[in-house]
């Protein structure tokens, strides 16, 4: 196992995958999520497709040269991303489970229309159809709208009417905790691969 490890964290193509799975994350919320199953992006959902596109950019840095001091800005990185998304991941988690009880507090924050990123880059307003929240958080139910859905779409929409779980039977996993497991996972990984680079120096 510890072998393993030691020649899973000196190799690029690791840190390269890691990268365009992230990049796959914010894809499919996009392109099956949003666009196809009609599901629409809130702040804090926009906040963790924010956070896998920097954790993408992070791993990509160490995929350049994992040993280098280019690899640790780019695992330094990867941390700040984690951070972002774990925080943004248990908000809209909160989120949801508040919406849901009989005793929720009325005036909930977290959840506008205008996000806030870092250094007030306007990512809403530059990519609009990754970064702009067109819905409420904790709402995970499709907007049809009036659109004219394909047979295997009709399908699916029906199928995820009363929210988007991971498996809708049991009503388990919902985007946050799905979110966050993802995040969860990236952490694990990252960290005993940093560890084991780490201790080879």
């Amino acid at each position: 196992m510890m072998q393993c490890l030691k020649n899973l964290s000196k190799k690029r193509e690791v840190w390269f995958l890691f990268g365009v799975a992230a990049f796959f994350f914010v894809a499919f919320s996009h392109f099956i999520l949003q666009k196809y199953l009609l599901l629409q992006p809130c702040e804090q959902c926009v906040y963790i497709r924010y956070a896998f596109v920097v954790l993408g950019i992070g791993c990509m840095l160490v995929a350049v040269n994992p040993k280098s001091l280019f690899g640790l800005f780019g695992i330094l990185i990867c941390i700040y991303a984690l951070i972002k998304g774990i925080v943004a991941a248990l908000m809209l988690d909160k989120i949801q489970k508040a919406l849901q009880s009989e005793t929720m507090v009325f005036g909930l924050k977290g959840c506008s229309l205008y996000p806030k990123f870092d250094f007030n880059l306007p990512l809403d307003i530059w990519i609009p159809q990754l970064f702009a929240p067109y819905g409420f958080c904790g709402i995970e139910t499709p907007m049809i709208n009036g659109i004219t859905l394909s047979p295997l779409q009709e399908k699916l929409v029906a199928f995820y009417s009363e929210g988007w779980y991971l498996i809708p039977v049991l009503k388990f996993g919902t985007m946050a905790q799905c979110a966050f497991g993802i995040f969860i996972l990236y952490a694990i990984l990252i960290t005993l691969l940093f560890i084991d680079n780490f201790y080879q120096r």
